[in-house]
């Protein structure tokens, strides 16, 4: 068995032990096709967002429901293609001057797993997030909305406590309407 470089075409003699999987590279086309996936399922998700909006009322859980889906679709694939980085087998550890070699050159072609920084930086932005489907129509108004106005009127007769909840609720329903409505994403 010959092992063949991507870019190169450089062909170099596998050893006998060296495992079957290592060679086809199924694992990185399935990674990219993953991570592919996942991405243009964040790029769509507020073109999807805009449409079913316009297509429906501002009541209606439709456009909320397909938000989440393609959110949740998104995070399934990149959470899945960094399993296969993770799980990509490694060379084994070999001896010998020519095998060094190999595992050198294993090494240069396919870095090891994990998350480069802006990559894990990317993903944590994305996960907090999900915290802003909180504060989009009709999620707010059915849940988030009744439970803030709980706590005004529960803090109402506290003399500065009141004002300041007062003041963060009309706040917040004042993101909610003014940025919230389309955005969830920035």
């Amino acid at each position: 068995r010959l092992w063949r470089g991507q870019r190169s075409g450089v062909r170099i003699p596998l050893p006998p032990d060296f495992p079957a999987g290592m060679d086809s590279g199924t694992h990185d086309a399935e990674e990219r096709r993953l991570r592919l996936a996942g991405e243009l399922l964040h790029i769509a998700r507020p073109v999807i967002y805009a449409l079913s909006r316009r297509a429906s009322s501002r009541s209606s859980w439709l456009p909320f429901l397909l938000s989440v889906a393609a959110d949740y679709a998104s995070f399934k694939c990149s959470e899945r293609a960094d399993a296969f980085r993770a799980a990509a087998p490694e060379a084994p550890l070999m001896l010998g001057a020519g095998n060094r070699l190999l595992k050198i050159l294993m090494w240069v072609m396919n870095p090891p797993a994990g998350l480069s920084a802006a990559e894990a930086a990317e993903m944590a932005r994305r996960k907090q997030l999900w915290a802003y489907y909180l504060l989009r129509s009709p999620l707010f108004e059915a849940a988030v909305r009744r439970g803030v106005d709980g706590a005004v009127r529960a803090t109402a007769w506290v003399p500065l406590l009141g004002l300041l909840v007062n003041y963060c609720r009309d706040m917040l329903v004042y993101f909610q309407k003014h940025h919230f409505y389309v955005s969830g994403s920035t």
